[in-house]
């Protein structure tokens, strides 16, 4: 009966939805009155009040996503007999918006709880499948549980692996993950070698588990500074030289055999590290889903800035770019008076679409007349100096166009703004102020542009919007201070330290034409991780740019934090600044001036050295003994050549018959598995691992470090704090927070470094590190004492520093 009724209710929402699929907003709130509304009901504490204002949305917008899932969310709470209700407002709310998530695993979870396990399944790989889809914890969850109770434990190993070893992963070595990753290759068919009876030949075909190398590549990123795709193809890159060797001291195995040979091994030591994992984790029951899980951004505790009837966007605009109050104001008295200029020159005429015209060119020839990638971003770019970007030109177009008595929004995609206004017929006008096609008297170039004609210079748009559509005018103004948060960094990186990037990306292989290509590629904003690690590398290498790049950052955080306040419901908001704290923190992490972490990278180096040391060690003695077994027994096999030959037949059909059954991932080639395997960047080559390990491997005297360490000592406690405010800031972000676990982690690491130092120095001259560890309590008493299993962490490193 509960499948029929949702069945005809997602009929009727689709016949419903019709109309307004076509048009995707960007998000919901589209005027002021609904902003307001949705303001103050995520900040109503009672749910009764939370409701009202709600529904209030609803009959504005009957379509809003937000209020609709926090509608079924509300009717969830309620208890037993509410789910149908529920159900209703999840469905409407993923016809509203077909791309997001939220709604899906909503519909998801209510239906496991419901005992309705097709239905919640099928609503699970709906949201998970989704392009724009933030993976959740409670997605990895359900997930990583469905492979397992199909017996698809390959999949749920790499699941819960990504979740659970990766150290860029939120949840890195959460406790319930783990002791799932653990189950999952227990279940796991583990590798073994064994040869025919008669032959005395390996098998072939049989028994090579490729999950092993995977979970064993992510347990040596884990212990070391590679990443976890370079990782991966080392250890794969490793496998076949080791397969080489073995093949050398014995002939007779196949490139295969010595590999099932290796994994035996590997799967030895993947087994007990997961045991030691899984025994270091409190003992946690089955995960169960909470009630209401989903972070739409806003949360009681949250700073916002509240929106008022008489807010001023051009303050707004201006804001994003000039600190100084006072020049603040200079320049909003100039912009209003280009304003009322550009007003009057159009208010006579009447027809909506001609009157948006002549104000375009006005604007064209008054105000943004050159484009200009650098100075176009701030406002006063545009106001002092006429040049502009596509996100200042759509701004003005759209907040000029308004108050000269245009119906105009803001248009937002990836990379690029632009404004749209309204005729009286109701069409829409495409007013694209970076158009670059030459202008003439009678069309100003730009001006009502065809869809599939609006294209951009470049990527002006200094973030990749996460949905592409229709914005209101408070939404399109609080991407400029995106804009400029972004800017000084991506300057410095690109412009102001030019030779140093070149320098970089010669070392890491790349020749003159194909420097070019890949700075275009960042000037675009394309393929950012390897600027990431772009960054990183100039950051070890040349001291003076790490300083001014993490003061720039930090800029940045404060920039997209006025953002994050003034539109609390864009979430892309929040991405960003996750994203630019976790960049905060490798850099942190990669202080070229921090003694101590010049000694722990060496140290974790020297670790894995030594792992895969031992590895080659073990299976070369393995290879050795069974090298003289063979040699002992090769006179018993001379007289029985001819039943030899039999054999191998024999077992050639055993084999082949055998291959047939294999899963389609163990049937692979060698070739097609590294095809398979994540790509390693050109910064992470053996050269470049060999000249990090170079200048890691340069250790400072333990006087030395005394001399420097009051310094140093003040960067570590500085940068904890910085990354503490900005959770204080945004308590909404469970990522941020683990953000800040993960350095807290490393700067305790730092810690026993210090602490080393201090056994070879005078009572007089020793490392005073105390109010460090003093603030690393505070920050485990004050942001994970609810989070047992990070808390215990913490505790424990503290323990040994004490």
């Amino acid at each position: 009966m509960l499948r029929r009724i949702a069945s005809a209710l997602l009929i009727v929402f689709c016949t419903v939805g019709i109309g307004f699929a076509d048009r995707v907003k960007h998000f919901d709130p589209t005027d002021l009155q609904v902003r307001n509304l949705l303001l103050e009901a995520f900040q109503s504490v009672s749910p009764y009040q939370r409701e009202i204002k709600l529904k209030e949305v609803l009959q504005i917008n009957s379509d809003n996503y937000l209020a609709l899932v926090k509608l079924g969310e509300l009717e969830i709470d309620r208890g037993e007999g509410y789910e149908l209700k529920a159900i209703e407002y999840f469905l409407r709310a993923a016809l509203a918006q077909p791309h997001r998530p939220e709604a899906y695993l909503a519909l998801a979870q209510t239906y496991f709880q419901m005992g309705y396990i097709p239905e919640g399944t099928d609503y699970m790989m709906r949201a998970l499948a989704g392009s724009r889809t933030r993976l959740t914890y409670e997605a990895v969850c359900l997930e990583g549980q469905q492979f397992l109770d199909t017996a698809n434990y390959f999949a749920a190993v790499v699941t819960y692996a990504d979740a659970a070893l990766s150290r860029n992963s939120p949840w890195s070595r959460d406790p319930y993950l783990l002791k799932k990753l653990y189950e999952a290759i227990t279940l796991s068919d583990a590798p073994t070698f064994w040869v025919w009876k008669d032959s005395g030949l390996a098998a072939e075909g049989v028994g090579n588990v490729y999950w092993v190398p995977y979970v064993f590549a992510r347990l040596v990123a884990g212990s070391t500074s590679f990443s976890e795709e370079a990782a991966f193809r080392e250890v794969i890159r490793w496998l076949r030289s080791q397969s080489d060797k073995l093949r050398e001291i014995r002939p007779d195995l196949t490139a295969r055999a010595a590999e099932k040979l290796i994994n035996v091994h590997l799967y030895r030591m993947v087994m007990s590290t997961m045991r030691n994992l899984v025994g270091e984790t409190v003992d946690y029951d089955r995960y169960a889903l909470p009630k209401g899980f989903f972070n739409f951004g806003v949360c009681s505790q949250e700073d916002m800035r509240l929106l008022e009837e008489n807010l001023n966007l051009y303050e707004v605009f201006i804001e994003a770019s000039v600190a100084d109050p006072q020049e603040r104001q200079a320049l909003l008295k100039k912009l209003d008076g280009i304003k009322n200029e550009a007003v009057a020159a159009v208010a006579g005429i009447k027809d909506p679409k001609k009157r948006g015209e002549a104000l375009f060119k006005w604007l064209r020839e008054n105000l943004i007349v050159k484009y200009d990638m650098v100075d176009g971003i701030p406002a006063e770019g545009a106001i002092n100096n006429k040049k502009y970007l596509c996100l200042s030109g759509a701004i003005l177009y759209t907040l000029i166009g308004r108050d000269a008595g245009l119906e105009v929004n803001g248009f937002i995609r990836p990379g690029h703004a632009y404004s749209v206004m309204y005729d009286k017929d109701g069409s829409r006008i495409n007013v694209e102020t970076t158009y670059p096609v030459k202008e003439t008297a009678e069309m100003p170039a730009g001006f009502d542009v065809p869809n599939e004609k609006v294209v951009a210079r470049g990527t002006d748009l200094k973030t990749q919007a996460q949905f592409e559509g229709e914005v209101s005018p408070i939404d399109l103004v609080s991407y400029q201070f995106i804009n400029v948060g972004a800017h000084e960094f991506h300057d410095l990186m690109i412009n102001k330290y030019r030779n140093e990037l070149d320098s970089v990306l010669r070392d890491a292989g790349y020749d003159p034409s194909e420097i070019e290509v890949q700075i275009t590629k960042w000037r675009h904003a394309r393929d950012l991780p390897k600027l990431d690690r772009a960054m990183l590398q100039m950051s070890l290498k040349y001291p003076k740019f790490h300083e001014e790049m993490t003061a720039a950052i930090d800029t940045a955080l404060g920039t997209y934090s006025k953002a994050r306040a003034f539109d609390p419901f864009n979430n892309e908001f929040l991405r960003s600044i996750e994203g630019m704290a976790e960049l905060y923190r490798k850099l942190a992490m990669a202080s070229p001036k921090s003694s101590m972490q010049k000694r722990l990278r060496k140290l974790k180096e020297d670790n894995r050295r030594s792992m895969q040391q031992g590895v080659e060690q073990d299976m070369q003695s393995d290879a050795e003994a069974q090298a003289e077994a063979d040699k002992k027994d090769k006179g018993k096999k001379g007289a029985k050549t001819t039943k030899t030959s039999e054999a191998e037949e024999g077992d050639k059909k055993a084999a082949d018959k055998a291959a047939k059954k294999r899963p389609e991932s163990e049937s692979k080639s060698r070739a097609e598995l590294e095809a398979d395997a994540p790509q390693m960047t050109s910064f992470e080559t053996e050269k470049d691992r060999d000249v990090a390990v170079a200048r890691s491997e340069y250790e400072a005297t333990p006087e030395e470090i005394s001399r420097e360490w009051p310094r140093e000592k003040q960067f570590w406690l500085s940068s904890l704090k910085r990354l503490e405010t900005l959770v204080k800031s945004h308590p909404c972000s469970d990522w941020l927070k683990r953000t800040l676990f993960a350095y807290s982690m490393e700067v305790a690491d730092v810690m026993m470094e210090a602490r080393k130092v201090n056994q070879e120095l005078d009572e007089g001259r020793r490392l005073d590190y105390e109010d460090i560890i003093d603030e690393l309590n505070r920050v485990r008493i004050d942001f994970f004492d609810t989070q047992p299993a990070l808390a215990s962490k913490l505790s424990s490193k503290l323990g040994e520093l004490l």
